[in-house]
């Protein structure tokens, strides 16, 4: 969370001057989005904090401050969302932004909880490895593989403009992403299916017959083509917006 915050920076146009971005909170959703991920950082860093030094109890208690962590990543997410909302461009002012950001939240979320633990796990307590993967893993991969399927079929349903009699913003979002960004799209589909249903389905199958090594290597790639088609629906979302005033 502290990474992805310094990182956010730099794509600000006088990096020097990010402090003053929590200043219009009561206007701006930027603000509101930069404080929310500020506090999701800082509690999650006091969170662990207090998981790793926890015979102390120096901090409130564990479920009040994982509920504080829950609560400010989700109005974060959702601060996210509504800047982009809120500029009333046709493809992003829909509830399907706010389904794929939360959505791309909760399926990243997945395969690093499930990498994490299972890493974890293998460096620290290799004894109870099989227990981790009947507990955490293989419940985490079925998760992973249904929800990773339900977001590339609203993904795709874009495509379904392009049969619009008329030439809309969306059939202009799609002919894009069916045109000069077929290669993007392309890949974005193919990573998303392969990482994050095939690889988890076959998973499911097949982590009898595999070493802990081997599951830790699977885990691993269906982690990085996941997040390789993330990255790029993502950058599908900038690209193939049209903008309010196109000329028609």
């Amino acid at each position: 969370g502290l990474l992805a915050m310094a990182a956010s920076i730099f794509h600000l146009g006088r990096p020097l001057y990010a402090f003053r971005a929590v200043l219009g909170l009561k206007t701006s959703w930027l603000s509101r989005e930069i404080l929310a991920f500020s506090m999701f950082a800082f509690l999650a860093f006091v969170y662990a904090v207090q998981i790793k030094y926890a015979p102390f109890k120096f901090f409130v208690r564990e479920d009040i401050l994982a509920g504080a962590v829950l609560a400010a990543g989700l109005f974060a997410v959702f601060a996210s969302v509504m800047v982009y909302r809120d500029t009333h461009r046709v493809l992003w002012d829909t509830p399907i932004t706010t389904f794929k950001f939360f959505m791309t939240a909760v399926i990243l979320g997945t395969v690093t909880v499930m990498a994490v633990s299972l890493s974890a796990c293998a460096v620290y307590s290799p004894q109870n490895f099989i227990y981790v993967l009947r507990a955490v893993g293989i419940p985490l991969a079925g998760v992973m593989a249904a929800l990773t399927l339900v977001k590339i079929i609203v993904e795709a349903s874009l495509f379904s403009h392009l049969n619009h009699p008329q030439m809309t913003p969306l059939k202009k979002s799609a002919m894009l992403m069916s045109g000069p960004l077929r290669l993007w799209t392309t890949q974005r589909f193919m990573y998303g299916t392969v990482g994050g249903i095939v690889l988890p389905v076959l998973f499911l199958a097949m982590n009898g017959y595999l070493t802990s090594s081997w599951i830790l290597t699977w885990v691993g790639i269906m982690a990085a083509m996941t997040a390789a088609g993330e990255i790029m629906e993502r950058y599908l979302f900038f690209r193939a917006v049209v903008p309010l005033k196109m000329p028609q």
